[in-house]
């Protein structure tokens, strides 16, 4: 018997990205694995972002969204997601990135073949503002790859990328999710460095995402949009 809940969990937070999230609800809804749920928490945005996440709602019943009465962080909003999702799978999604259309495949087709594997990233190519792509040190190198390597790395840096990432839903609840403790920082590895002592990451090496690099990118100021 199917069952009633989709295979992957997408979940988004969103807050004052109007410019922008509309690039990245199309290149969810336009993947070639359409067996998902699409979650998307707007965190008290001020400007066209409620409106163009109900205008895609209204024509996607994939689409289900979450309006937090007030802003309160990434994290709250991305643990928000992480307690809605249905899925066997959550992949990561930021409202100003965009995923290649054979992402949410590629990443639940490896899943579902290595069952050792508890999370699944990927390497990604910088953009810009206007969707351009720039040289910088992401488009430089090539992620490691295998669970030993991974693990070995998260000594010294995050060699996971957040936005890019698949996991499997019940690993991320063990461990409660992202930590309101980080306050937005580094939220992302934190969070893995915890799920790294009971499970094995891996990184295809293909570009599934493009990341894009702005004057409001979270990680580059207090005060950010996401």
């Amino acid at each position: 018997m199917k069952s009633p809940y989709p295979k992957i969990s997408v979940v988004m937070p969103v807050y004052n990205r109007e410019k922008y999230l509309r690039d990245a609800v199309n290149s969810i809804l336009n993947q070639t694995f359409q067996d998902f749920e699409f979650i998307i928490i707007d965190d008290g945005s001020t400007d066209q972002t409620p409106q163009i996440i109900d205008e895609y709602k209204k024509n996607d019943q994939r689409i289900i969204s979450f309006q937090q009465p007030q802003n309160c962080g990434v994290v709250n909003a991305r643990n928000k997601g992480l307690e809605m999702a249905r899925g066997e799978y959550l992949a990561v999604m930021d409202s100003d990135d965009i995923s290649l259309p054979h992402r949410l495949e590629t990443q639940y087709r490896f899943l579902e073949t290595h069952p050792n594997i508890g999370v699944v990233g990927s390497n990604v190519t910088a953009i810009n503002a206007t969707g351009k792509v720039i040289t910088n040190f992401i488009n430089r190198v090539y992620l490691p790859q295998t669970p030993t390597v991974i693990r070995w790395s998260f000594c010294f840096t995050n060699n996971v990328i957040n936005p890019v990432v698949m996991a499997r839903t019940d690993i991320l609840r063990a461990v409660s999710g992202y930590s309101v403790e980080t306050k937005g920082l580094a939220e992302d590895y934190d969070l893995w460095t915890r799920v790294a002592l009971h499970n094995n990451f891996y990184n295809i090496q293909e570009v599934l995402l493009l990341l894009r690099s702005h004057e409001f990118n979270i990680s580059k100021t207090a005060i950010a949009s996401y």
